[in-house]
Protein backbone atom coordinates (compact mmCIF):
# COMPACT_ATOMS: atom_id res chain seq x y z
CA UNK A 1 0.00 0.00 0.00
CA UNK A 2 1.21 3.14 -0.96
CA UNK A 3 1.29 6.24 1.65
CA UNK A 4 -0.46 8.25 -0.43
CA UNK A 5 -3.58 5.53 -0.34
CA UNK A 6 -3.09 5.21 3.22
CA UNK A 7 -3.22 9.10 3.49
CA UNK A 8 -6.70 9.32 1.57
CA UNK A 9 -7.82 6.45 3.52
CA UNK A 10 -7.35 7.77 6.84
CA UNK A 11 -9.04 11.04 5.84
CA UNK A 12 -11.76 9.40 5.15
CA UNK A 13 -12.20 7.84 7.92
CA UNK A 14 -11.66 11.31 9.95
CA UNK A 15 -14.27 13.06 8.12
CA UNK A 16 -17.00 10.22 8.35
CA UNK A 17 -16.60 9.98 12.34
CA UNK A 18 -16.96 13.57 12.57
CA UNK A 19 -20.26 13.58 9.92
CA UNK A 20 -21.75 10.83 12.43
CA UNK A 21 -20.28 13.02 15.54
CA UNK A 22 -22.46 16.05 13.98
CA UNK A 23 -25.77 14.38 12.30
CA UNK A 24 -26.36 11.65 14.53
CA UNK A 25 -27.31 14.12 17.23
CA UNK A 26 -29.23 16.19 14.85
CA UNK A 27 -31.07 13.85 13.37
CA UNK A 28 -32.15 12.32 17.09
CA UNK A 29 -32.95 16.34 17.97
CA UNK A 30 -35.13 16.13 15.21
CA UNK A 31 -37.24 13.25 14.98
CA UNK A 32 -37.71 13.02 19.05
CA UNK A 33 -40.90 14.22 18.94
CA UNK A 34 -42.47 11.41 16.50
CA UNK A 35 -40.87 8.25 18.82
CA UNK A 36 -42.24 10.18 22.20
CA UNK A 37 -43.83 7.45 24.17
CA UNK A 38 -45.93 9.32 27.14
CA UNK A 39 -48.95 9.54 25.74
CA UNK A 40 -51.12 11.19 28.34
CA UNK A 41 -54.26 9.61 30.02
CA UNK A 42 -56.93 11.67 31.92
CA UNK A 43 -56.12 11.85 35.60
CA UNK A 44 -58.13 13.56 37.81
CA UNK A 45 -57.58 17.24 38.69
CA UNK A 46 -58.24 18.65 41.73
CA UNK A 47 -60.07 22.14 40.62
CA UNK A 48 -62.29 23.66 43.37
CA UNK A 49 -63.28 23.73 46.86
CA UNK A 50 -67.22 22.33 46.96
CA UNK A 51 -68.01 25.20 49.29
CA UNK A 52 -66.80 27.96 46.04
CA UNK A 53 -69.64 26.72 44.45
CA UNK A 54 -73.12 27.91 44.63
CA UNK A 55 -76.13 25.87 43.57
CA UNK A 56 -77.08 25.81 39.91
CA UNK A 57 -75.03 28.57 39.24
CA UNK A 58 -71.93 28.00 37.01
CA UNK A 59 -68.42 28.37 37.52
CA UNK A 60 -65.54 28.32 35.12
CA UNK A 61 -62.12 27.42 37.18
CA UNK A 62 -59.09 26.40 34.94
CA UNK A 63 -57.04 22.85 34.69
CA UNK A 64 -53.49 23.32 35.72
CA UNK A 65 -50.99 20.70 34.60
CA UNK A 66 -47.88 20.06 32.85
CA UNK A 67 -47.95 21.18 29.20
CA UNK A 68 -45.60 19.96 26.36
CA UNK A 69 -45.06 21.82 23.40
CA UNK A 70 -42.31 20.00 20.90
CA UNK A 71 -39.24 19.70 23.44
CA UNK A 72 -40.43 21.92 25.57
CA UNK A 73 -41.85 21.02 29.28
CA UNK A 74 -44.01 23.91 31.17
CA UNK A 75 -44.79 22.79 34.47
CA UNK A 76 -48.07 24.08 36.09
CA UNK A 77 -49.26 25.75 33.21
CA UNK A 78 -53.35 26.08 32.41
CA UNK A 79 -53.98 23.36 30.13
CA UNK A 80 -57.87 24.12 29.81
CA UNK A 81 -61.00 25.09 31.61
CA UNK A 82 -64.14 23.63 32.38
CA UNK A 83 -67.52 25.09 33.69
CA UNK A 84 -68.70 23.57 36.66
CA UNK A 85 -72.19 23.60 37.44
CA UNK A 86 -73.28 22.14 41.22
CA UNK A 87 -76.22 20.40 41.24
CA UNK A 88 -77.11 19.19 44.59
CA UNK A 89 -77.10 21.19 47.99
CA UNK A 90 -74.95 20.65 51.04
CA UNK A 91 -74.38 16.59 51.95
CA UNK A 92 -71.50 15.47 54.69
CA UNK A 93 -71.64 12.65 52.07
CA UNK A 94 -69.26 13.21 48.96
CA UNK A 95 -70.90 10.75 46.77
CA UNK A 96 -74.32 12.20 47.28
CA UNK A 97 -73.02 15.84 45.95
CA UNK A 98 -73.73 16.34 41.97
CA UNK A 99 -71.64 18.63 40.36
CA UNK A 100 -71.51 18.55 36.70
CA UNK A 101 -68.35 19.68 34.41
CA UNK A 102 -67.99 20.80 30.69
CA UNK A 103 -65.85 21.66 28.63
CA UNK A 104 -64.98 25.24 28.11
CA UNK A 105 -63.59 24.68 24.47
CA UNK A 106 -66.56 24.81 21.55
CA UNK A 107 -67.07 21.59 19.80
CA UNK A 108 -68.18 23.87 16.26
CA UNK A 109 -64.75 25.11 15.96
CA UNK A 110 -62.81 25.13 19.45
CA UNK A 111 -63.72 28.64 20.95
CA UNK A 112 -64.15 29.62 24.34
CA UNK A 113 -67.75 29.26 25.54
CA UNK A 114 -68.68 32.12 27.83
CA UNK A 115 -72.06 32.11 29.95
CA UNK A 116 -74.42 34.52 28.71
CA UNK A 117 -75.15 38.12 30.13
CA UNK A 118 -79.12 37.51 31.46
CA UNK A 119 -77.93 34.47 33.34
CA UNK A 120 -79.85 31.45 30.57
CA UNK A 121 -77.26 29.90 28.93
CA UNK A 122 -73.67 29.19 27.58
CA UNK A 123 -72.94 30.89 24.75
CA UNK A 124 -70.04 30.59 21.99
CA UNK A 125 -69.12 33.88 20.93
CA UNK A 126 -67.14 33.12 17.50
CA UNK A 127 -70.14 31.48 15.84
CA UNK A 128 -73.29 32.38 18.02
CA UNK A 129 -73.57 28.22 19.07
CA UNK A 130 -75.93 28.56 22.11
CA UNK A 131 -75.98 25.44 25.14
CA UNK A 132 -78.65 24.48 27.62
CA UNK A 133 -77.39 24.58 31.47
CA UNK A 134 -77.30 21.32 30.85
CA UNK A 135 -74.66 21.47 27.95
CA UNK A 136 -76.90 20.68 25.60
CA UNK A 137 -77.22 22.44 22.06
CA UNK A 138 -80.31 24.55 21.64
CA UNK A 139 -82.11 26.72 19.03
CA UNK A 140 -82.46 30.28 20.11
CA UNK A 141 -85.73 32.45 18.94
CA UNK A 142 -83.87 34.42 16.11
CA UNK A 143 -85.05 34.76 12.79
CA UNK A 144 -82.77 32.80 9.88
CA UNK A 145 -80.55 31.52 13.24
CA UNK A 146 -78.98 28.15 13.31
CA UNK A 147 -77.00 27.00 15.62
CA UNK A 148 -73.88 25.60 14.39
CA UNK A 149 -72.36 23.44 16.63
CA UNK A 150 -72.58 19.60 16.05
CA UNK A 151 -73.20 18.44 19.64
CA UNK A 152 -73.94 19.21 22.93
CA UNK A 153 -70.90 20.44 25.19
CA UNK A 154 -68.61 18.19 25.80
CA UNK A 155 -69.10 16.55 29.81
CA UNK A 156 -66.49 15.70 31.62
CA UNK A 157 -65.82 12.59 34.34
CA UNK A 158 -66.09 14.29 37.61
CA UNK A 159 -66.33 13.80 41.54
CA UNK A 160 -66.37 14.89 44.93
CA UNK A 161 -63.93 13.85 46.81
CA UNK A 162 -63.00 14.19 50.67
CA UNK A 163 -59.53 16.19 51.12
CA UNK A 164 -57.05 13.87 53.98
CA UNK A 165 -56.28 16.47 55.93
CA UNK A 166 -59.30 17.81 57.32
CA UNK A 167 -62.13 16.73 55.45
CA UNK A 168 -62.87 19.13 53.19
CA UNK A 169 -64.80 18.53 49.98
CA UNK A 170 -63.21 19.25 47.08
CA UNK A 171 -64.29 18.71 42.96
CA UNK A 172 -62.08 16.48 40.94
CA UNK A 173 -62.10 16.60 37.06
CA UNK A 174 -60.62 14.20 34.63
CA UNK A 175 -60.08 16.61 31.79
CA UNK A 176 -59.65 15.40 28.13
CA UNK A 177 -59.91 17.10 24.67
CA UNK A 178 -61.95 16.35 21.92
CA UNK A 179 -61.61 17.05 18.33
CA UNK A 180 -64.00 19.59 16.90
CA UNK A 181 -66.23 19.90 14.17
CA UNK A 182 -67.63 15.82 14.88
CA UNK A 183 -71.15 15.04 15.79
CA UNK A 184 -69.18 12.21 17.94
CA UNK A 185 -67.13 13.04 20.65
CA UNK A 186 -63.61 11.68 19.59
CA UNK A 187 -60.61 12.34 22.49
CA UNK A 188 -57.45 13.83 20.72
Amino acid sequence: MQRRTLLICFCQAIAATIMAVVIVPIGRFISAPLFRKDKQSSRAVRVAKLSQLEVGKPVQVPIIGNRKDGWTLYPQAVIGKVWLIRRSAESDNPESVQVDAYSAVCPHLGCKIDYSDNGSHFICPCHEAAFDAQGEKMKLDKAGYNNPSPRGMDQLNCQVVASEAGGELWVEVEYERFKFGLQDKVVI
